[in-house]
């Protein structure tokens, strides 16, 4: 009967509650990268407000932008659901924005049918990287700005499916403990500042986007 009050005790808290003690153990070793984070998405947000003033009233023009709001928003939540030590989740909703930048960018540009299709539920968003090479001429995009998207794309693959990484997330290798919900591992400092290195780096392909996404909805 212990046993299971004190799982019981242990699962209630982690659905119940905020996990500010594992927060606090990642801003101990992050605080800067973290403040850079916010700075990036503060210029997102900005510039997202200036593409706003282009929609006048169009509404395949509002789909762009809330596409573009969409990418901001899940940029940010990914990010704190690292920081609160829910690595697995984080990825999962990064890979979602990659792939809304790739649908803003493809239906930002009125010659394409992305929009009508995205608008009419018959596109993929999962094709999106695929179809901004096809079309990298016409959106005028060079192929590192889209192999760094793709590298992304194939990496947070790894949390959207099962594999060995996520089976090993479970795990905390400073003492083989397996570990039930939020997790902080100073054993695993290398991968998180690359994760928090990759992340902040997408955050400043969000503003040339913004800036692309515009100069294609002023062509309309």
């Amino acid at each position: 009967m212990d046993d299971y009050e004190a799982i019981r005790t242990t699962i209630e808290r982690e659905v119940t509650e905020d996990t500010p003690e594992i927060r606090r153990q990642f801003l101990n070793h992050f605080k800067q990268e973290a403040l850079d984070f916010v700075e990036h998405a503060c210029r997102a947000f900005q510039g997202w407000q200036n593409l706003e003033s282009l929609i006048a009233g169009d509404v395949k023009r509002a789909h762009v932008a809330a596409l573009v709001y969409t990418a901001i928003n899940l940029h940010i939540l990914s990010f704190k659901l690292f920081l609160c030590g829910y690595p697995i989740a984080s990825g999962n909703l990064q890979r979602q924005v990659i792939e809304t930048i790739a649908v803003a960018i493809l239906s930002s540009h009125r010659s394409l049918d992305v929009l009508d299709r995205y608008i009419n539920r018959t596109y993929s968003a999962n094709k999106a990287l695929r179809d901004l090479r096809r079309h990298k001429k016409k959106l005028g995009l060079n192929d590192d700005g889209i192999n760094g998207l793709e590298k992304g794309l194939n990496f947070y693959h790894n949390y959207s499916h099962l594999t060995q990484m996520t089976v090993a997330e479970q795990i905390r290798f400073e003492d083989q403990a397996l570990q039930l919900g939020a997790s902080f591992d100073p054993e695993k400092l290398a991968e998180y500042r690359n994760e928090i290195k990759s992340k902040i780096s997408l955050g400043r392909v969000l503003m040339n986007v913004i800036q692309g996404v515009a100069g294609n909805l002023s062509k309309w």
